[in-house]
């Protein structure tokens, strides 16, 4: 006879209450870090850019017990935690649906955005928050190193932009197709595909 155990609806209910206040709550703290200045002075700390429903402008840096605040124009970087942060010229337009993202110094606003993957080809995380539950969510951008320009990667819920992708990849016939007949289906998987076997080695 197998026995089966049974989680009673208030059991789970505290379980899932539970995980959502340690998520929160570690939303709310410091982290452990670094920042790297303008001048290519890396300083170690604490760090905190965020609380569960917003994104800071300027992050929180604390050193022995001093706390100050940095935005994208203050500095080039920072890592908090396991995650890094890099700060770029970021300029978002749209014209009759079509989504361009321009990396021109001087143009637009300085924003932080979240590492991924970097190398010849990079991935970066545009974090921002629902409107609807204030969550924070996010989309993949694409930058081949040098180039002056963002490429996203994703359309949602219908996966990679495919058209868009077709053309941005020009330079890699074999990526394009595989990338048209599913045989790779996400961001991080195109960037691996693409530092491994296309670009100039």
């Amino acid at each position: 006879m197998i026995n089966t155990v049974k989680i009673k609806w208030p059991s789970y209910f505290g379980l899932l209450l539970f995980f959502l206040t340690t998520t929160t709550n570690a939303q709310n703290e410091y982290e452990p870090g670094y920042i790297i200045l303008n001048n290519n002075d890396t300083i170690y700390g604490k760090i905190k850019d965020r609380t569960d429903d917003k994104l800071y402008h300027k992050i929180r840096f604390r050193k022995n017990k001093k706390t100050s605040r940095y935005s994208a124009y203050d500095i080039k970087a920072y890592k908090k935690g396991i995650n890094s942060f890099e700060s770029f010229w970021y300029k978002e337009e749209t014209e009759f649906l079509k989504f361009d993202y321009s990396n021109h110094d001087g143009y637009g606003e300085k924003i932080f955005l979240k590492v991924m993957v970097k190398g010849k080809l990079s991935c970066y995380a545009k974090e921002y928050i629902q409107d609807d539950n204030f969550y924070v969510d996010y989309f993949e951008l694409f930058k081949r190193y040098g180039e002056n320009t963002f490429e996203r990667a994703t359309q949602g819920f219908f996966g990679l932009k495919k058209k868009r992708l077709t053309r941005y990849f020009f330079d890699c016939p074999n990526l394009v197709k595989k990338i048209n007949n599913n045989s790779i289906k996400n961001p991080l998987d195109v960037v691996a595909y693409y530092n491994q076997f296309c670009g100039e080695k």
